[in-house]
């Protein structure tokens, strides 16, 4: 045997190259992994310290928009704006409207006002019958001047609505009531039932918040489909009037309309300042759990664009509180509602919580147009049964009825009026602002063109056909 080992065999050139060049990659990667971990670090230091800038810059916005709403005098929270003093039980009538509507037996015979193409005069006599109870305790409660729901609105927009929701239910009971008392001759009960209707309205739009004033006037256009029945079937009298102008006389729509918009702004705010303090409360809205947009506006990393949808959300409806004083107008809604979509687009708390805020407004006008409307139809009924014609105009009318209220909020101006062989046609240039020449309103297009008219129970088809081919004409103020 050779004492000697063998020399271990040399690598071959070729093997030698390739150890040194993959040497040469791994050291190249790792270099430039060191330089994209900087990189990335260095980005996300940046992104921190731009993140913090703007929630400092957009908090410090936010906290001056606030200072200078509260130096106003203006209620930011709720408690403050749903601030009333207690209602004593035996004056308030909320009680007694929860009451009767635990005695309703026959809800289906109200589910559609009087005067509208489903209502049934022979189900609601006799859903009437069983519920003779609930209609009197309605009564009782809508003499009382007083009215306090059993509403928790400190709990926001998760607050239990439905004593305000019950009142429509409740003012189609009374509707039906007034009309099958025509019905029966029984002009006084009839009358006394159209004017618990405007009362229960009163009492709903006592409330603070916009759905109270919404819901008020679905309750008064209730009442005043039923209004026209009993015109038709009971001569009004002066008495009838002057009870009528009692009951919608203390309710002034615009202030409580203005009020409104500052509440819901406060339950607005309320709904921001609970993602902050309490992040989960998301997932009792609609929103689903775990969603990129509830991320965005719930968790740190989305507090400048929450910051941002907070100021969007003050200043659209610090603009329209303002506008909520002036009477609806087409060209403002049409800039109200390109505001809305233009500065909402990329808030989705502010998209999510704002309501259409023109079409309440022109909702509020509306009704404002009708009541002006009633109280002048009403007025000059009794002129015609006084006199034995209706008047040449208004001025004449308002010798006799230095009271009424015959202002067009949609032209700042006396509502139109003339005399026609079938009677006179009475209307308001409605949302429009245009004279249609008595043109019923069409509700398909908004704002809805057309007139808002006074068509008398049982004439709806004739004042259409009619006012289909009529222009605008002169009218007598």
């Amino acid at each position: 045997m050779d004492a000697h080992p063998e020399p271990e065999a040399r690598p071959q050139n070729g093997e030698g190259r390739q150890e040194s060049e993959s040497w040469l990659i791994s050291s190249f990667d790792r270099r430039w992994l060191r330089r994209a971990a900087t990189a990335m670090l260095a980005l996300l230091v940046l992104s921190a310290a731009v993140h913090t800038l703007l929630t400092v810059y957009f908090g410090l916005r936010l906290r001056a928009t606030l200072a200078e709403l509260r130096a106003r005098g203006e209620p930011l929270e709720i408690r403050q704006a749903c601030a009333a003093s207690p209602v004593p039980p035996q004056e308030n009538a909320a009680p007694l409207y929860a009451a009767a509507y635990a005695l309703i037996k026959a809800p289906k015979a109200y589910e559609h006002p009087p005067g509208t193409e489903k209502w049934d005069v022979a189900a609601a006599h006799k859903a009437l019958e069983q519920d003779s109870d609930a209609l009197r305790l309605v009564l009782a409660a809508a003499r009382r001047h007083r009215c306090q729901f059993d509403i928790k609105w400190e709990d926001g927009y998760t607050a239990k609505l439905e004593p305000l929701y019950q009142m429509r239910d409740l003012a189609r009971l009374v509707a039906a009531a007034a009309v099958v008392a025509a019905e029966d001759k029984q002009t006084e009960e009839a009358w006394g039932r159209v004017t618990t209707g405007f009362r229960m309205g009163k009492h709903v739009g006592m409330e603070p918040p916009l759905i109270s004033q919404v819901i008020s006037y679905a309750v008064d256009g209730i009442t005043v489909g039923a209004m026209k029945m009993v015109l038709a079937k009971s001569p009004a009298s002066r008495q009838v009037h002057e009870a009528l102008s009692t009951a919608l006389s203390g309710h002034d729509l615009n202030a409580a309309h203005i009020r409104a918009f500052q509440t819901d702004r406060a339950l607005g705010l309320d709904l921001f300042h609970r993602l902050v303090r309490q992040p989960g409360w998301l997932d009792t809205t609609a929103w689903e759990r775990g969603s990129l947009k509830r991320m965005l506006v719930s968790s740190y990393l989305g507090r400048p664009f929450q910051y941002t949808d907070e100021l969007v959300y003050l200043g659209i409806m610090d603009s329209f509180t303002r506008s909520a004083a002036r009477p609806f107008r087409p060209e403002d809604s049409q800039q109200d509602e390109q505001t809305f979509a233009s500065r909402v687009r990329y808030c989705p708390l502010s998209w999510m919580v704002l309501p259409s805020l023109a079409r309440v407004k022109m909702e509020r006008d509306k009704t404002v147009a009708n009541r002006s409307l009633l109280q002048t139809a009403v007025a000059l009924e009794v002129y015609r049964t006084e006199k034995g014609a209706y008047p040449e105009t208004l001025a004449l009318l308002r010798q006799e009825f230095p009271n009424v209220t015959s202002e067009d909020v949609f032209s700042g101006k006396e509502l139109l009026y003339r005399l026609e062989r079938e009677g006179f046609l009475l209307y308001s240039l409605g949302p429009d602002c245009r004279d249609d020449g008595g043109r019923p309103l069409d509700q398909r297009e908004y704002p809805p063109r057309g007139d808002l008219v006074w068509i008398p129970h049982g004439k709806e088809e004739t004042f259409k056909a009619r006012a289909a081919q009529a222009g605008p004409k002169k009218s007598a103020r």
